[in-house]
């Protein structure tokens, strides 16, 4: 099992929120930099299958790993400079880090990059809309990066199966799920990022996203508030999407 040994102040703050929230009933916003709708479904120490898509800094995988530890990790980052990032701080056995973006066919792909990292795409920010006022973007440039499936990343990386899939691709979430198939008949919680409107030329939806999952036989469990604009609307939220088990006849 992959265990992650974090900051003894950091281990002392999560340490002081879970004793809040089991013995006063005081509720925690997240535990490890993972937010309490998510933690509801995880068991402590019980360790994960991991996939990770759009890690950026690896900051998920790094508190799954405090939390519950993790059997596997695969890691999913098309910016190069993050993907190089993450390889130094995950160097070890059980972590996979695949340099590429994922959608629904291999190839290349360019990567519109934002000044503000983390709001980067396969697709280009709607920067007209008003919604976007206040998120310094800044220039767009492009990067071209190698594009490849779910399904290949995960059978390379020979995950025998996911326990956990969290999806941030600001709007391509549909393509990483388009290409993950036979990834996701064997996957039990999927964390992925929704947007209420396309922010993106081209992008998903949360109604595409609730209708393609709950054909694949997931259920929406929770919500997490994630991005709002400058008048306070909701823009984006993390959703948690679930297969129920099966019930024995």
């Amino acid at each position: 099992m992959i265990r992650e040994r974090p900051l003894f102040r950091r281990r002392l703050k999560a340490l002081w929120r879970q004793a809040l929230q089991s013995t006063l009933k005081i509720p925690c916003r997240s535990i490890y930099g993972i937010s309490m709708p998510l933690l509801r479904h995880l068991h402590k120490n019980r360790p994960l299958h991991l996939v990770d898509v759009g890690a950026h800094d690896g900051d998920f995988t790094f508190g799954l790993g405090c939390y519950t530890g993790l059997l596997s990790a695969v890691l999913v980052e098309p910016l190069p400079h993050k993907a190089a990032a993450l390889r130094q701080r995950f160097g070890r056995p059980g972590y996979h880090v695949f340099d590429c973006a994922l959608a629904d066919r291999k190839g290349q792909a360019e990567l519109r990059v934002n000044a503000m990292e983390a709001t980067s795409s396969l697709f280009g920010a709607r920067r007209e809309m008003p919604e976007w006022q206040g998120f310094p973007l800044g220039e767009e440039c492009l990067v071209t990066c190698r594009q490849r499936t779910l399904d290949s990343v995960v059978a390379e990386a020979g995950l025998p199966c996911v326990d956990l899939l969290k999806i941030d691709v600001q709007g391509a979430e549909h393509l990483v799920l388009q290409g993950g198939r036979e990834t996701l008949a064997r996957t039990g919680m999927i964390w992925t990022e929704c947007s209420f409107k396309p922010l993106y030329a081209g992008s998903s939806t949360f109604s595409d996203l609730y209708g393609l999952l709950e054909s694949l036989g997931f259920q929406l469990t929770e919500f997490n508030p994630a991005m709002r604009s400058a008048a306070g609307e909701l823009l984006q939220v993390d959703a948690l999407f679930i297969k129920p088990l099966k019930l024995a006849d």
